[in-house]
């Protein structure tokens, strides 16, 4: 996953593995600001950023990284997810599970395939709802609701913008939660960077808190004025925390759940 490599990135200039043929991560978003370094750890090998669920068994999108063409297949510091392999059918759709018209429109990601299960085990609710008849595609049928935003670039490439549920109103604006991560990481200079929207230690309202994992801590005020520059008043960040390390979970992804049970 991603993780290690931002957890490798302080050896870089220590490392040289110039057998090594391929590079492939897969689990969570792959940030653009170490792959420029790990590359030359790794000059001769393809880097593969691979993406799909469980439910897909489990690959099922593939971008094969160029440092020379990731300014059009990059979104908030983000590697595209690229396009569907054989045997799988994607598709872009809206609220009410219509395929959406623009190719640069947002919208949740589903799958079909013969690799892509057909649903849980004893839960036909949850079943149910996410795997859902799209009709108004080229290939109808049933999809798997992954959860997950995208759009579809000129090049036609998916591009990841997060998980639905991490998108959030604040002040009635609906936010996402990856785009002030990537603007913080650039900031901060740390690739390891988590948004959350948190209730209040009196519980009397919800707030927008950033965690970074640096041992560089720069001053809130300082960051705080930067970020101002560059994001709207509701995107701003109400609090600022430093960690030592950030909380990760068994899959190697960063543990949102543990953050939120922080005390603010």
């Amino acid at each position: 996953v991603p993780s290690v490599l931002v957890y490798l990135e302080r050896f870089f200039k220590e490392l040289s593995f110039p057998s090594v043929r391929f590079s492939i991560f897969a689990g969570e978003g792959l940030p653009v600001s170490v792959l420029n370094g790990w590359q030359e750890v790794i000059p001769n090998a393809q880097i593969i950023n691979l993406y799909g669920p469980t439910e897909g068994t489990i690959y099922c999108l593939r971008y094969d990284w160029k440092d020379d063409d990731y300014s059009e297949n990059e979104l908030n510091g983000i590697v595209s997810i690229g396009q569907p392999w054989n045997g799988i059918e994607a598709c872009v759709v809206d609220d009410k599970l219509d395929v959406v018209d623009s190719p640069s429109t947002k919208g949740e990601l589903c799958i079909k395939g013969s690799q892509v299960t057909h649903g849980y085990w004893n839960n036909s609710e949850k079943t149910a709802s996410s795997f859902v008849e799209i009709k108004n595609t080229a290939v109808p049928g049933i999809y798997y609701r992954t959860g997950d935003s995208v759009f579809v670039n000129s090049l036609g490439n998916y591009m990841y913008c997060g998980r639905i549920d991490h998108q959030v109103k604040i002040d009635g604006h609906r936010v996402e939660l990856g785009e002030i991560e990537h603007h913080v990481r650039v900031i901060s200079e740390s690739s390891l960077v988590a948004a959350t929207i948190e209730q209040s230690s009196n519980l009397t309202k919800n707030i927008l808190v950033v965690y970074i994992e640096s041992d560089k801590h720069k001053p809130e005020n300082e960051l705080i004025e930067k970020i101002s520059k560059i994001l709207p008043p509701y995107m701003m960040p109400r609090k600022i925390c430093y960690l030592d390390k950030m909380p990760i979970n068994l899959s190697g992804k960063i543990d949102r759940n543990a953050l939120k049970n922080k005390e603010i």
